[in-house]
């Protein structure tokens, strides 16, 4: 059987440098997909200067609910906001609210907002092929019903975060950061098992356990114990953040994109030595709109952005 590789880089949005890094990962790497952030400031930049140049690149919305500032009027979204109208909330504050007595009024401006970021980039438009969540929100119980939502109605692929547990990370601190997380998404899908037209049943789903952390080493690991079908890994390239850089963002991904990790991710990305195991291995990377049953984007396209 084929093994095929969907590498999907995330944050594309959330600040100019990653926007570059992520259209140098596609045009030198092997990256094939990007998911995109409708609330970050470089969303502009995105639309008008990279995917322009990357008609190849697969792209899905990036749905965020714990960082930067709503599409929406944070009137209208004041469970989700602080004074300053910023996301307060990261991913266990907002569980901690779904299981809540509030969970029908937050679930309600949830919807508005994730419904206002969708509409932003369908308005810039971008024909999309999948949707996620920035920090696996939209696989928050209640949340998932919502996203498979939209993503029916759209004809998107909707990606299940359940990690393969065949791919445990080789180092014992890449394992203890990584699990955790990897059990309460299980554990979210569980509760709350919304189906949609995802990719977790034909797709294996690796980003969880090296997520933040991957190298060519890991990303070398990864191609050699690849498992027969379609694979997609989730990654996030970046050059750092420049020093006259702005980015409303969560002091969490602040740190994240500052982070010396991103470049080595952006290198692993690019390296002619994970080309050529990909093509050792037998891998073909491809894009979720190849698999058949998502539209494609034109080669050519008009784009404008408020």
């Amino acid at each position: 059987m084929t093994r095929s590789l969907i590498v999907t880089a995330d944050d594309l949005g959330i600040a100019e440098s990653v926007n570059l890094a992520i259209r140098d990962a596609h045009r030198n790497g092997i990256v094939t997909s990007a998911s995109l952030m409708a609330n970050m400031p470089a969303f502009g930049h995105a639309v008008t200067a990279v995917l322009p140049e990357t008609p190849e690149l697969g792209v899905g919305a990036h749905l965020c609910l714990t960082s930067g500032r709503p599409c929406s009027d944070p009137a209208d979204v004041p469970l989700l906001v602080d004074e300053r109208g910023m996301f307060c909330h990261g991913f266990t504050g907002l569980l901690r609210l779904l299981l809540s007595k509030r969970r029908r009024e937050v679930l309600s401006q949830i919807e508005r907002e994730l419904t206002a970021q969708f509409e932003r980039i369908l308005g810039a438009g971008i024909l999309l092929d999948h949707i996620d969540g920035h920090q696996h929100v939209h696989m928050l119980p209640g949340v998932r019903q919502l996203v498979a939502r939209i993503a029916r109605d759209h004809n998107l692929v909707m990606r299940v975060s359940n990690e393969r547990w065949a791919a445990f990370p080789a180092t014992l601190s890449a394992l203890t950061a990584g699990l955790p997380k990897a059990v309460v998404l299980r554990m979210c899908g569980l509760f709350d098992a919304a189906s949609g037209p995802d990719i977790g049943s034909r797709v294996n789903y690796i980003g969880v356990f090296e997520s933040g952390r991957l190298d060519a080493s890991a990303l070398s690991r990864i191609l050699a114990s690849l498992p027969p079908g379609v694979t997609e890994i989730n990654t996030h390239p970046g050059y750092g953040l420049t020093p006259d850089e702005v980015v409303e963002c969560s002091e969490a991904d602040r740190v994240f994109l500052g982070s010396a990790w991103r470049k080595k991710e952006l290198e692993a990305l690019s390296s002619p030595q994970i080309a050529s195991g990909c093509e050792r291995y037998g891998i073909t990377t491809t894009r979720i709109a190849d698999l058949g049953s998502s539209p494609r984007r034109s080669n050519s396209r008009s784009l404008t952005c408020e």
